[in-house]
């Protein structure tokens, strides 16, 4: 294999779950050559092996270990014996996934009357099917992140890389539970390094300002169901980067979690939260992409509307209302000390 990057990982532990795969097989190989010191995780401990030998038939540094991602005592195993024979991980890959024959459907949609006896339909999926697929490619990402992450604490060149799946976007029709547990992969993030969100929260900004309809200055429209003309507010809010938990000692663990929490500072210092999953994350893309928002959409997402509540109230640093009419013209209301003043400002 030829790199298409001149990447060096000399002196670097990778550890690569799932490795005894096609996909783990080829991260593993490639990672080989650029010089870091891989360590092949699968539950199939002999397909391990005879990826890792492979490896090191042509001179580079491999070896095969068996590994439950189900099972924390099979990790904490393999992760001893890995800092014997490499030393401290440096790059984690969760490649370790996949799907249940009980979790998938025959046909690729439902129509009533015509699935043949037999065959299953997404109604007839079995728990035990769901339940499985959704622990491998969730939990065993999140198992092997508790676990060799710890290496990883105040060290500089770190890396953890989740394999998840364009199913993640946009799910195939006959794995359901399979797209819903790599989606789940998206959020699992280290919320314990303060990362700086930008780009999340460029998303919720926007979608906000779609959501809510906003004139030519910016300012968010308060309420579209005058006749004629719309109420528009000036507001702003910026992100807390706060709330991100800033975990020491045994609380490291609980810096993975499987959600996103985007904070913001309103008015007055007040902090508002709001709790991204998938389906919500989704429709802020959607969103940003100039999707208009349907009565389905704010039935669903009471806490995103919360959110847009909790903006607009808190968010305001003028007492300055604009309006626009049907045909244009633009004035502004602003809140004195004696009452409202109102501005025709053209």
């Amino acid at each position: 294999m030829k790199l298409p990057l001149n990447t060096d990982l000399t002196g670097k532990t990778v550890v690569i779950t799932g490795a005894g795969g096609v996909l783990g097989g080829m991260f593993a190989k490639a990672l080989a050559q650029a010089g870091g010191k891989v360590a092949l995780l699968d539950l199939n401990q002999e397909a391990a092996e005879k990826a890792a030998k492979e490896i090191s038939e042509e001179g580079y540094i491999a070896k095969g270990y068996a590994a439950n991602v189900l099972q924390k005592e099979s990790l904490a195993a393999a992760h001893k014996q890995i800092k014997k024979d490499f030393g401290f991980c440096d790059i984690l890959i969760n490649g370790a996934g996949g799907n249940n024959p009980k979790a998938t459907t025959d046909q690729e949609y439902y129509v009533p009357g015509e699935l043949k006896e037999g065959e299953k339909s997404f109604f007839d999926l079995e728990q035990s099917g769901v339940e499985f697929v959704f622990n491998l490619n969730f939990i065993g990402t999140l198992l092997p992140t508790q676990e060799f992450a710890q290496d990883m604490l105040e060290k500089e060149g770190c890396n953890i890389i989740n394999i998840s799946s364009m199913n993640a976007y946009t799910p195939l029709t006959k794995i359901p539970a399979y797209s819903g547990a790599k989606a789940a992969d998206l959020f699992i993030y280290n919320a314990g390094i303060g990362k700086k969100l930008d780009r999340l929260y460029g998303i919720v900004e926007k979608a906000l300002t779609q959501w809510c309809g906003a004139d030519e200055d910016g300012n968010l429209c308060l309420d579209d169901k005058h006749d004629g003309f719309s109420l528009y507010e000036a507001v702003e809010f910026n992100e807390n980067l706060d709330q991100l938990p800033k975990a020491s000692g045994e609380d490291e663990l609980q810096r993975f979690i499987p959600s996103i929490v985007a904070s913001f500072y309103g008015n007055d210092d007040e902090v508002i939260n709001l709790d991204l999953d998938y389906s919500l994350y989704e429709l802020l893309s959607r969103l940003n992409s100039g999707y208009i928002q349907t009565a389905n959409d704010r039935n669903n997402h009471a806490d995103f509307i919360s959110f847009v509540d909790k903006i607009l109230q808190t968010g305001q640093l003028t007492k300055v209302v604009s309006v626009t009419s049907a045909d244009g013209k633009k004035a502004t209301i602003t809140a004195g000390k004696f009452g409202y003043r109102f501005k025709v400002v053209k």
